[in-house]
């Protein structure tokens, strides 16, 4: 005897088909853009939040309601490496140059307890010098007492491979100058030269170019003109 069908079955010829009934998804994506996140991420613990967060970023800050650094994780060993001011236990709004200290203040008060803000770019102070290091920062509502995780970005590389574009466009536009002004002078000697010269392609045996001497000498512009037929300037016979 056939096993019963379950609900929604298929029925084959002859042949029962057994369907599993599933409950349907609820595909309505979150703001962190999963379907299902309080299903599927809900029993990562802190310590796998943590390194999820680190790789994420060259440097993440975990920065507690009062805008103060409260803990840091440094990604990467070129950024490890950077004489940044301290960072644990200082207002984030300190650790900036002035021109960003708006931009720091701004995105802690603006990033929602369980949302997203927008990046920025933070110039983060170094104890070297008076320089700046530039990071693009995003900030994540960590809840609703105030904490913010603010995941940063080194923009060094992308600064270089910036430069270097701009330096491989000046370097073009150089040598576009440089063959210009030679095409000039060339155009300028073969024009005046008193010498007739006839350039005149080897495949075709047709006329490149031909100075105002070498017209003279033949006599007709026309025969000598780009294009034409190199056998043309001579009389037949």
């Amino acid at each position: 005897m056939n096993a019963p069908l379950a609900s929604g079955a298929a029925k084959g010829s002859g042949t029962d088909t057994l369907v599993a009934e599933r409950p349907p998804a609820d595909v309505t994506a979150s703001s962190s853009g999963f379907s299902a996140a309080a299903t599927t991420l809900g029993g990562f613990d802190a310590d796998l939040a943590a390194r999820l967060t680190s790789v994420a970023a060259d440097i993440a800050l975990v920065i507690d309601g009062n805008g103060v650094i409260c803990d840091v994780a440094i990604a990467s060993p070129d950024l490890a490496r950077e004489p940044l001011v301290p960072l644990l236990g200082r207002r984030w709004i300190e650790t900036v140059g002035p021109d960003s200290e708006f931009k720091v203040d701004d995105m802690l008060r603006t990033t929602p307890p369980h949302g997203l803000g927008r990046w920025r770019i933070v110039s983060q102070r170094r104890t070297d010098s008076n320089a700046t290091l530039a990071l693009r920062f995003m900030t994540v509502g960590a809840g609703d007492d105030g904490r913010i995780i603010a995941l940063g970005r080194d923009l060094r590389a992308t600064a270089a491979l910036q430069q270097r574009l701009v330096q491989a466009q000046q370097s073009m536009e150089r040598d576009y100058l440089s063959l210009r002004q030679a095409e000039s002078r060339y155009r300028l000697l073969f024009d005046l030269s008193a010498e007739a010269v006839m350039i005149v392609d080897a495949a075709t045996n047709r006329f490149v170019e031909v100075n105002p001497a070498a017209r003279r000498l033949v006599g007709s512009d026309a025969a000598t003109v780009p294009g034409a037929a190199f056998a043309a300037v001579f009389e037949a016979g």
